[in-house]
């Protein structure tokens, strides 16, 4: 029951396939109520946590993403990291044990385990940088831990009760605490080291949640209030009764909105402000966790009966319910296969529902087309009547004009012929008239004949004609009748097949929806076999540890034989140098007893001289005192000084052969001594030489050994490596496109 701000966007577009990473584990436990329930700042991810498990779904679906198994107890607490990566429970074994593990949400794996208490943790956050850990419990101590190691930072003792609920503040620098006594302490995240006390609360704190900025924190308790705190005095900015009876749960929204519940048995979105945006219908039972999805869209409520329900922020209407209790994988694909049979089957029959259905239409259709053709025949064949109708019309048009034009050609040689008798009558007289005149007569009458002759022709033609149109005017009208059946017969089949394939059209469109569902229940199937895989390739991801152990131990033991090696190889060079040093010193010794017995007559040559120099000093040196004895005292002064330089010069000449007496009786034997332990050293040298060959061979055989020895881990370790991407792959190929 932590916070939930906001600080870096993160990219999720994994989300859609999220459900190939997690761990899912077949198992399944009795309904209960939610411990706790949070969302991915930054994705579509719910974590639920129930007994022994966190359950993962996808907050626009609403479907089950993955289970990251909690088998060190019950998860009583869950956050999400500022960017979502990581996701964190804390919880344990109540009176016995508790821990905080947390795990990366892209993969499903554990990334830590911190935290050693003797009771379940009942409160725990996560730095945004994934640096820190704390947890409370009742042990009543607020703990801080580095993630990287799991060493403790801080041990913080000023809470009288349980540690009910905590926070880090999104930019990692305060920490909020609460406990059952109402106690509510903001602290220094590095050090532990107390930042303000903030007093209020009269009862338990329920819920601890910072604004995405870091300059506000929000408390809610079972006095039913719900509080807002500024951080840079440690003062109450905003006070209101949230929940009559108590508030239960509270959580900010990266965007500034609050969603809370209670005893009231109802769920709540405030604004920033503390003024209430919409609430939920009534619960039958107290609802216990709620939070906002990562949109604030949608609020998700848990309530006692361990009910899960998401509701719409915008009018409080319900969405759909979360199932708190999956199922295992075996049961679920028992489910999928019951499912897909039962589709399977409704799918042949829709199947055979629609070629029925299709069949029938095709014959409809089939009865159309001959419609169609029979009214194109009728149609054509009424055409051609009416052409030839309209053909035989024109031709009887046609006669009557050539037999007004004939009626009035045979009008006119009858009034020529009237004319004619006229004339002759008034012409009795004028014989040459009447025979031109009754010549005219005759060739009018013959032109009259010629005229009457070929207009019974074309009224015999008219009759023809007539006749033919009345015929074929008959036999348009025929087809006309014939049209309108043929037309009326094929619009009620028309009609017919509109209602045909409509029925097709939703036969089809059942076809569609039930191999859809079909298509989903196999793919339900494919689904959690593969996550059967994905369980077996989880626990075979267990067998690296000991791969990777032996591939670090043979590291360490190659390291090792490398630095002996290197070490023995520096002191085999060294003792090389040193012998090399030891044969030159015998060379330069032998060569030096060479030169002093080759200069041994020299020397006591040059003895002999020295002792007459000696024994001529002495002498001189007697004949000045026996010289000093006798003299007087005023000149034996002079005697003393040459006296003490002969002395001198003796001192020096009895030196130089003493020197040189040394070097006639010493100079060979000393060279043969320091030519012996010069020998005798090279000898040495030779010997540890030796030594050193055989330590580095055996360094070596030695490293070679563990180059081996790690060659071999590091294969086993690639290979296993291979092995598991390749079962990943597997995993991946299993599962299908769509669910």
């Amino acid at each position: 029951m932590n916070g939930h701000g906001s600080i870096l966007q993160r990219q999720f577009d994994h989300l859609a396939r999220f459900s190939r990473a997690p761990q899912i584990v077949a198992t399944s436990v009795k309904a209960a109520s939610p411990l706790d329930i949070v969302s991915s700042p930054w994705a579509p991810i719910i974590a639920v946590a129930v007994p022994k498990q966190v359950i993962l779904y996808n907050s626009v679906s609403l479907q089950i993403s993955g289970v990251l198994p909690f088998p060190e107890g019950t998860p009583t607490t869950l956050s999400f990291s500022r960017n979502g990566s990581i996701l964190i429970a804390g919880g344990g074994r109540g009176g016995k044990s508790g821990l905080v593990v947390g795990w990366e949400v892209k993969s499903g794996k554990r990334v830590f385990e911190i935290g050693a208490e003797f009771d379940a943790v009942m409160a725990a956050d996560i730095t945004s940088d994934h640096s820190m850990v704390a947890l409370g419990s009742p042990g009543r101590r607020i703990k801080i831990y580095a993630t990287k190691n799991g060493e403790e930072i801080a041990n913080i003792k000023k809470h009288t009760d349980w540690i009910t609920s905590l926070a880090f503040s999104p930019d990692g620098v305060l920490l909020a605490t609460g406990d059952r006594n109402g106690g509510l302490f903001v602290w220094e995240s590095n050090t532990g080291n107390p930042f303000y006390t903030l007093k209020a609360h009269s009862k338990s704190i329920t819920a601890i949640s910072w604004r995405s900025d870091s300059n506000v924190v929000a408390s809610s308790s079972e006095d039913g209030s719900i509080r807002l705190w500024e951080m840079n005095e440690g003062k109450q900015v905003k006070n209101w009764t949230g929940h009559g009876g108590g508030a239960l749960d509270m959580a900010f929204n990266g965007d500034g909105n609050i969603a809370s519940c209670g005893r009231d048995k109802l769920a709540k979105v405030w604004d920033g402000n503390g003024a209430q945006k919409i609430a939920t219908k009534p619960f039958p039972e107290i609802p216990v966790a709620t939070c906002l999805t990562h949109d604030g869209k949608r609020i998700v409520v848990g309530d006692w009966n361990g009910e899960i329900k998401v509701f719409d922020t915008a009018d409080g209407k319900i969405i759909g319910n979360i199932l708190g209790n999956p199922p295992s994988i075996q049961t679920r694909i028992l489910n999928a296969t019951k499912t897909a049979k039962d589709n399977r089957a409704k799918l042949i029959e829709e199947e055979k529902l629609y070629a029925q259905k299709l069949t029938l239409l095709k014959l409809h259709t089939d009865k159309i087309e001959e419609a169609k053709k029979s009214l194109n025949d009728v149609q054509t064949i009424h055409d051609q009547s009416v052409a030839r109708l309209k053909s035989a019309t024109d031709s009887l048009t046609e006669n009557i004009k050539e037999q007004g034009a004939l009626n009035e050609k045979i009008s006119a040689c009858n009034e020529t012929l009237k004319s004619l008798d006229t004339q002759i009558s008034e012409s009795a007289e004028d014989l040459s008239k009447i025979d031109q005149l009754k010549e005219t007569v005759t060739k009018t009458t013959a032109t009259l004949q010629s005229h009457q002759s070929e207009l019974d022709k074309i009224k015999a033609r008219e009759t023809s004609l007539r006749s033919e149109t009345s015929t074929t005017q008959q036999t348009v009208n025929t087809l006309m009748t014939d049209i309108g059946t043929a037309e009326t017969n094929l619009k009620s089949l028309s009609n017919e097949n509109t209602k045909l394939n409509a029925s097709v059209k939703d036969a089809h469109t059942t076809l569609q929806s039930v191999q859809a569902n079909n298509h989903k229940s196999l793919n339900q199937i494919k689904y959690w076999e593969a996550q059967t895989f994905n369980v077996k390739r989880h626990q075979k991801i267990t067998e690296k540890t000991p791969l990777s152990d032996e591939l670090q131990e043979a590291t360490l033991a190659m390291n090792d034989a490398q630095s002996i090696h290197d070490t023995a190889s520096s002191e085999t060079k060294s003792s090389e140098e040193t012998l090399k040093n030891a044969d030159n010193i015998v060379i330069q010794k032998q060569k030096e007893l060479s030169n002093q017995t080759e200069n041994l007559p020299k020397l006591k040559g040059r003895l002999t001289l020295e002792q007459l120099l000696v024994k001529h000093g002495q002498a001189t040196i007697e004949s000045i005192r026996e010289a000093m004895n006798a003299a007087s005292d005023d000149i034996k002064g002079e005697f003393q000084s040459a006296l003490e330089k002969e002395m001198a010069l003796l001192s020096q000449d009895q030196v130089k052969a003493n020197k040189t007496q040394d070097l006639v009786n010493n100079s060979i034997p000393r060279a043969k001594a320091s030519l012996s332990e010069a020998i005798t050293n090279r000898d040495a040298a030779g010997k540890a030489l030796n030594i050193k060959i055989k330590a580095k061979s055996s360094a070596t055989e030695k490293l070679t050994e563990a180059l081996a020895s790690h060659g071999r881990a590091a294969d086993q370790l690639s290979q296993f490596d291979k092995s598991m991407e390749k079962m990943f792959h597997e995993y991946l190929g299993m599962l299908p496109e769509t669910l």
